[in-house]
């Protein structure tokens, strides 16, 4: 107040002009923006609120679909091979297959391995080709013995082919299996 009494009268009324705006500006306007601040703040925390109030009011619902989803889950992991090296996996295929191609008593020409695909984010798909010949009891044997079996092979296609076949059982056929394999793959 000295320092307006100093100013003469007839420019008093500047200089209280002056301290108005100079409060305005470093005052109300930094006030006015911060409780815009806090508003935007609190709407956010208004949202997040309502959508977690809404998750609370679902979760006997998500409970039971994460149950369910559990069930299932365990139910697909009994037809999914377990997550292993790649050659420790093959190892353990061949043999299998090897273990059901003899018990059927078909003969194995030759086994060969496509690159593995993920079509799920945590499961590997694995193709195979088995030529094979044998009998046609063989044959029925190693397609039921190939579908029967857990974790699951899924045989995609089964070609076979034979000189001349009147019917019997005696006769020689060739035949082209191409089977699909799944494995646990990593996730990430």
């Amino acid at each position: 107040m000295k320092l307006i009494k100093r100013i003469p009268h007839k420019y008093q009324h500047y200089g209280l002009i002056m301290i108005v705006l100079l409060f305005a500006l470093y005052v109300v306007d930094p006030l006015f923006e911060y409780t815009n601040e806090v508003k935007t703040d609190v709407q956010v925390l208004q949202i997040r609120a309502s959508k977690l109030n809404s998750l609370v009011s679902q979760s006997g619902t998500l409970l039971e679909e994460k149950n369910i989803s559990e069930v299932q889950s365990e139910q697909a992991n009994a037809w999914v091979f377990p997550l292993e090296s790649e050659s420790a996996f093959k190892l353990k295929i061949q043999q299998q297959l090897e273990n059901i191609l003899t018990t059927s008593d078909c003969n194995v020409e030759r086994v060969g391995w496509e690159i593995a695909t993920q079509p799920y984010e945590s499961i590997k798909k694995w193709s195979l080709e088995l030529k094979l010949n044998g009998n046609p009891i063989c044959m029925a044997k190693v397609t039921r013995a190939l579908e029967s079996s857990q974790p699951m092979f899924a045989l995609d296609s089964f070609l076979f082919q034979t000189r001349s076949w009147d019917g019997g059982i005696a006769h020689n056929i060739e035949a082209t299996l191409k089977v699909s394999i799944y494995q646990q793959g990593e996730v990430g």
